[in-house]
């Protein structure tokens, strides 16, 4: 469960009905079947694909609160991060998991071995 979270949006990355930026595995999936497994977490509300590079036009839009990335960012480096510390956000960098990352649920969803 997600404390101190009334509502849970994760946008996910899209071109031409595929996701983008992800390694090659996860980009072979179209955007659909990722919203699914994603909708599917109990603690998630919606998921919001979105077409551009960034997702930096669906942050204006929603404003969030809390903007989560993995560890593996730096807080400069998390598109939107100036903005939604500009209207008083916070940005929260999640501890990575091995075994855990989107590759690798997706991979072992489909059958296929992904070294750690």
């Amino acid at each position: 469960m997600c404390v101190g979270v009334s509502y849970l949006r994760i946008p996910t990355g899209r071109v031409d009905g595929v996701t983008c930026r992800e390694p090659q595995l996860v980009a072979c999936l179209a955007a659909a079947a990722r919203a699914v497994v994603l909708a599917s977490l109990a603690d998630v509300d919606m998921v919001v694909p979105f077409s551009e590079q960034t997702p930096l036009q669906m942050i204006k839009a929603l404003q969030p609160d809390v903007l989560v990335k993995g560890a593996d960012y730096t807080i400069e480096t998390v598109v939107g991060a100036d903005l939604v510390q500009g209207y008083g956000g916070k940005i929260v960098l999640a501890r990575l998991e091995p075994g855990h990352s989107t590759s690798g649920i997706f991979a072992r969803a489909v059958g296929i071995r992904v070294e750690p």
